[in-house]
This record gives C-alpha cells, sequence and structure tokens, in this order.
C-alpha cells in the first residue's frame, strides 16, 4: 500500500470474537484490490515513460531507437500518484517541446525546398546532408528534429539565400545590359518574350522570386549567350 501511496488499512470491527479465517477473508478482497491498482498503475508508469524515452531519443543527436525503458519491476518501490504526476508533467513537457521543433523543422524544410525549386539546386541531395529523414515521406517516418538537424537547415538556408542574392546580381546586370542592347538594337518583342520570367527579376524583391528554375545555372547560362551574340 505504501508503493502505491496508500497507508491506511480500514477494517470494520464487529463486537465479539473474530477467527482468524473471518479476518483473512475480510483482508483478501482489500489485497486483491491493491493488486490490482498496482498492475494497472504499473501499466500506467511503463506507457509514460516509454513516451518519454521514445521523445527523448527523438530530440538526440543520433535518434537512437533502442529500448532505454526501465523495467516496471524497477520502479515498484514508488508508484505513487505523487511519482506519477511527476512523469506526466515531464511528458507533457516533452510534447511540447517535440511539437515546436517539428513545426520548425517543417517550416525550415519548406524554405529549402523553395530556394532549391528557384535556384535549380536537387533538394533531396540537399537535405539528406542535412539528416537523411528530413526527405522522407509517410507517416511511420520519423524526422530527426535535434539541435544539430535545426541548426543544420538554418545554416543551409542562410547559405541558399546568400546564393541567391549573389545569382540575382549577376541576372540584373545580364538583364540590364541586355534590356539596353535591345533597345539600341530595337530588338523584336518575339527576341525579349523568352527572357520574361527573368526580366521580373529587375522588378521583384528577392522573397518574391519564386519561379522555379528561375536562378538555375542553365537559366543563367542560356542568358549570358544571348547577351554576348550582340557583339559578335
Amino acid at each position: 500500500m505504501a508503493t502505491l501511496g496508500e497507508h491506511k488499512l480500514y477494517l470494520k470491527k464487529d463486537k465479539g470474537y473474530v477467527s482468524l479465517k473471518e479476518q483473512l477473508a475480510a483482508v483478501t478482497p482489500v489485497l486483491d484490490d491493491l493488486k490490482c491498482k498496482k498492475e494497472e498503475r504499473i501499466k500506467q508508469y511503463y506507457d509514460i515513460r516509454s513516451q518519454i524515452e521514445k521523445i527523448r531519443s527523438e530530440l538526440s543527436e543520433h535518434n537512437d531507437k533502442g529500448d532505454h525503458v526501465n523495467s516496471p519491476a524497477a520502479d515498484e518501490h514508488d508508484l505513487s500518484t505523487r511519482k506519477l504526476n511527476s512523469y506526466q508533467a515531464q511528458l507533457s513537457t516533452l510534447q511540447k517541446d517535440k511539437s515546436d521543433r517539428l513545426h520548425k523543422v517543417l517550416k525550415y524544410v519548406n524554405e529549402v525546398h523553395s530556394l532549391c525549386g528557384v535556384l535549380g539546386i536537387d533538394f533531396a541531395k540537399t537535405v539528406n546532408g542535412i539528416h537523411p529523414s528530413l526527405h522522407q515521406n509517410g507517416v511511420e517516418q520519423s524526422r530527426n528534429i535535434s539541435n544539430s538537424t535545426l541548426e543544420g537547415l538554418a545554416s543551409t538556408i542562410s547559405n541558399l539565400k546568400a546564393e541567391r542574392k549573389s545569382r540575382i546580381d549577376k541576372m540584373r546586370d545580364t538583364m540590364e545590359s541586355l534590356c539596353h542592347l535591345w533597345k539600341l538594337m530595337d530588338s523584336s518583342e518575339v527576341e525579349k518574350r523568352q527572357f520574361s520570367k527573368v526580366i521580373s527579376i529587375l522588378i521583384s524583391p528577392e522573397e518574391g522570386i519564386t519561379s522555379a528554375g528561375v536562378l538555375s545555372q542553365e537559366t543563367i547560362e542560356k542568358v549570358l549567350p544571348a547577351r554576348l551574340c550582340f557583339f559578335l
């Protein structure tokens, strides 16, 4: 009973002599009830601690899926409600941390996907370099949400934005030269139309450039020869 946090046992006292058999008969239902409570409490402990260890594993750097939950017997010395509430509080804190991290990871992954699309860079290869789980699909797959993954995503986004700015500056310089040459040479609209997406870079802020491949190496290589041909 002390294990469950219950310290008192109340037995009905009748007047007169009570045989040992009758006393045992009165105690047995109480003991059976306590055994059931103990088994149920052990199950609750194990379920909660399993969830705690699972989330801790997901938050770890290596995403270790090993079972580190102690056996229920190891905790049978303290199955009190107070201890159970303590574990439940830990679980709630970890669940919130996991939810916040997962939200941030998904936000970062979506941003990397968008930037890779604009730059024409292989998205799968980019995120796999941070952690393979970031490119896994399906409910059964668990994305790594450790500190190193979040830091890796943040660093990758910073690098991709720097590359985007570099390419935008390069494309703007090129397109400004082309526009000047088109005007000088009185070029046709047909010649200009093939660069309509690229021209939008000149009037769009960096964050507004979202068209897939508009800043890819292929697009840049396509524009540069067009500029050079005016000098041939």
